[in-house]
C-alpha cells in the first residue's frame, strides 16, 4: 500500500514512511522535521574539522554547495532570498546546505542593516611580533642589526610554518 508524504507529496510505501503527529512523511522530510539543520553547532564544527583534516575543504563540496560558495565569492555577500531566487533553491534546501557549509567553516552569516547576509568564512590572520622585551634585549646584546634580525627571523619562521601547514595539512584560504 502506498501513501503520499504529507510534506513533499512524494509517493512512498507504508514501510518506508515515518509517522509523526498523525502524518506520514518520507525519510527526508522526517529528518527535516525531527532534526532540523542547525548552523550553530560546535560539535558539528568539531566533527567536520576532524573529518576534513588533511583535505582541501572545497574539493569535498557537492556541486550545489560549490555553486552557493561560487555565487557568494563573486558577489561578496548574498541574502537568502537572492540565493533562493538565483540558484533555484527552496528555503529548506538552502538552510540545510548552509548548515553544512557553516560547520565546515566555508560560509557564515552576518547581520548588516537589519538583513542577514551570507559571506565567506575567514579566519583571522595575525603576525606575531616579538615582544618589546625581546627586541630590547636583542638590541642591547646585538645592536640595531641584531634587533632587526630578531624581528625578521620571527616573521620568516611564521610565514614558512604557515605555508608548510597549508601544504601538508590542506588548510585552504577562502577569500
Amino acid at each position: 500500500m502506498s501513501f503520499k508524504c504529507t510534506n513533499c507529496r512524494k509517493e512512498i510505501e507504508k514501510q518506508q514512511g515515518f509517522e509523526y503527529q498523525g502524518n506520514i512523511f518520507c525519510e527526508g522530510c522526517a529528518m527535516d522535521i525531527l532534526s532540523p539543520p542547525k548552523a550553530c553547532d560546535p560539535w558539528a564544527v568539531h566533527s567536520a574539522e576532524t573529518s576534513l583534516r588533511g583535505k582541501d575543504k572545497l574539493s569535498t563540496l557537492t556541486p550545489l554547495q560549490n555553486s552557493i560558495v561560487d555565487y557568494i565569492e563573486k558577489k561578496g555577500e548574498a541574502t537568502s532570498e537572492e540565493l533562493i531566487q538565483n540558484l533555484n533553491l527552496t528555503e529548506e534546501k538552502l538552510r540545510r546546505e548552509f548548515a553544512v557549509l557553516r560547520h565546515m567553516e566555508v560560509l557564515k552569516a552576518t547581520k548588516k542593516e537589519e538583513k542577514i547576509l551570507y559571506i565567506l568564512f575567514q579566519k583571522l590572520f595575525t603576525l606575531p611580533i616579538p615582544c618589546l622585551a625581546t627586541i630590547t634585549a636583542s638590541w642591547t646584546e646585538n645592536g640595531k642589526k641584531g634587533a632587526l634580525l630578531t624581528i625578521l627571523s620571527t616573521f620568516s619562521v611564521t610565514i614558512i610554518l604557515g605555508l608548510l601547514t597549508r601544504v601538508f595539512l590542506g588548510v585552504a584560504h577562502y577569500g
